[in-house]
Protein backbone atom coordinates (compact mmCIF):
# COMPACT_ATOMS: atom_id res chain seq x y z
CA UNK A 1 0.00 0.00 0.00
CA UNK A 2 2.83 2.56 0.67
CA UNK A 3 4.78 1.97 -2.96
CA UNK A 4 0.88 2.48 -4.57
CA UNK A 5 0.79 5.57 -2.38
CA UNK A 6 4.10 7.06 -3.04
CA UNK A 7 3.74 6.36 -6.94
CA UNK A 8 0.18 7.56 -7.32
CA UNK A 9 1.73 11.14 -5.30
CA UNK A 10 4.62 11.08 -7.99
CA UNK A 11 2.34 10.79 -10.83
CA UNK A 12 0.15 13.35 -9.32
CA UNK A 13 3.34 15.54 -9.32
CA UNK A 14 4.53 14.37 -12.94
CA UNK A 15 0.67 15.30 -14.01
CA UNK A 16 0.34 18.84 -13.10
CA UNK A 17 4.08 20.09 -14.02
CA UNK A 18 3.30 21.69 -17.95
CA UNK A 19 4.53 19.32 -20.80
CA UNK A 20 6.21 19.35 -23.94
CA UNK A 21 4.23 21.63 -25.73
CA UNK A 22 2.53 23.53 -22.70
CA UNK A 23 4.92 26.70 -21.78
CA UNK A 24 3.87 28.58 -18.92
CA UNK A 25 5.22 31.77 -20.22
CA UNK A 26 3.59 31.48 -23.91
CA UNK A 27 6.03 32.89 -26.55
CA UNK A 28 7.25 36.28 -26.28
CA UNK A 29 6.35 36.45 -22.54
CA UNK A 30 2.27 36.51 -23.35
CA UNK A 31 0.65 34.12 -19.96
CA UNK A 32 -1.27 31.31 -21.94
CA UNK A 33 -4.73 30.52 -19.72
CA UNK A 34 -6.81 27.19 -19.51
CA UNK A 35 -4.90 25.34 -22.01
CA UNK A 36 -4.28 22.32 -20.03
CA UNK A 37 -4.90 19.54 -21.45
CA UNK A 38 -8.37 17.70 -21.45
CA UNK A 39 -6.77 13.84 -20.99
CA UNK A 40 -4.20 15.22 -18.49
CA UNK A 41 -7.06 16.52 -16.34
CA UNK A 42 -9.12 13.39 -16.37
CA UNK A 43 -5.95 11.27 -15.66
CA UNK A 44 -5.37 13.48 -12.73
CA UNK A 45 -8.89 12.98 -11.29
CA UNK A 46 -8.95 9.27 -11.91
CA UNK A 47 -5.43 9.00 -9.92
CA UNK A 48 -6.65 11.14 -7.14
CA UNK A 49 -9.67 9.19 -6.63
CA UNK A 50 -7.70 5.94 -6.62
CA UNK A 51 -5.34 7.43 -3.73
CA UNK A 52 -7.80 8.81 -1.70
CA UNK A 53 -9.92 5.43 -1.79
CA UNK A 54 -6.49 3.74 -1.12
CA UNK A 55 -5.90 6.13 1.56
CA UNK A 56 -9.34 5.70 3.18
CA UNK A 57 -8.53 2.04 3.08
CA UNK A 58 -5.37 1.90 4.87
CA UNK A 59 -6.36 4.29 7.23
CA UNK A 60 -9.43 1.63 8.57
CA UNK A 61 -6.74 -1.13 8.86
CA UNK A 62 -4.37 1.37 11.05
CA UNK A 63 -6.80 1.97 12.98
CA UNK A 64 -7.64 -1.70 13.38
CA UNK A 65 -3.89 -2.78 14.55
CA UNK A 66 -4.58 0.51 16.93
CA UNK A 67 -7.47 -0.85 18.42
CA UNK A 68 -6.40 -4.32 18.75
CA UNK A 69 -4.20 -4.29 22.14
CA UNK A 70 -6.80 -2.79 23.75
CA UNK A 71 -10.04 -4.24 23.26
CA UNK A 72 -11.52 -8.50 23.97
CA UNK A 73 -10.98 -11.57 21.91
CA UNK A 74 -14.69 -11.25 20.74
CA UNK A 75 -14.40 -7.92 19.49
CA UNK A 76 -11.59 -7.81 17.38
CA UNK A 77 -12.84 -10.66 15.70
CA UNK A 78 -15.75 -8.48 14.87
CA UNK A 79 -13.61 -5.62 14.00
CA UNK A 80 -11.49 -7.22 11.80
CA UNK A 81 -14.52 -8.64 9.48
CA UNK A 82 -15.87 -5.21 9.34
CA UNK A 83 -12.07 -3.68 8.41
CA UNK A 84 -11.66 -6.27 6.00
CA UNK A 85 -14.88 -6.02 4.41
CA UNK A 86 -14.56 -2.48 4.36
CA UNK A 87 -11.28 -2.84 2.56
CA UNK A 88 -12.73 -5.42 -0.13
CA UNK A 89 -15.85 -2.94 -0.61
CA UNK A 90 -12.91 0.74 -0.96
CA UNK A 91 -11.52 -1.77 -3.96
CA UNK A 92 -14.60 -2.38 -5.62
CA UNK A 93 -15.54 2.29 -5.60
CA UNK A 94 -13.03 2.76 -8.62
CA UNK A 95 -14.28 0.83 -11.52
CA UNK A 96 -18.02 1.03 -10.69
CA UNK A 97 -16.75 5.24 -10.51
CA UNK A 98 -15.45 4.84 -14.08
CA UNK A 99 -18.25 2.58 -15.31
CA UNK A 100 -20.51 5.67 -14.03
CA UNK A 101 -18.32 8.23 -15.55
CA UNK A 102 -18.63 6.08 -19.14
CA UNK A 103 -22.17 5.77 -18.59
CA UNK A 104 -22.17 1.59 -19.04
CA UNK A 105 -23.63 1.52 -15.63
CA UNK A 106 -27.37 -0.49 -16.20
CA UNK A 107 -28.96 0.92 -12.84
CA UNK A 108 -28.09 5.04 -13.99
CA UNK A 109 -26.33 6.51 -16.89
CA UNK A 110 -23.33 8.33 -16.15
CA UNK A 111 -22.90 12.43 -16.73
CA UNK A 112 -21.56 11.72 -20.96
CA UNK A 113 -25.49 10.08 -21.39
CA UNK A 114 -27.43 13.14 -20.00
Amino acid sequence: MVIISVSCFFILRVLKQPGPGEVEGGRGGEKKQGTTDPQKMKAFRIVLTNLVIILVGFISVVVGYVIVPFTSLDFKCKAFAIFLAYNVISVMVSPVLHLHREGRLHCRKGPESQ
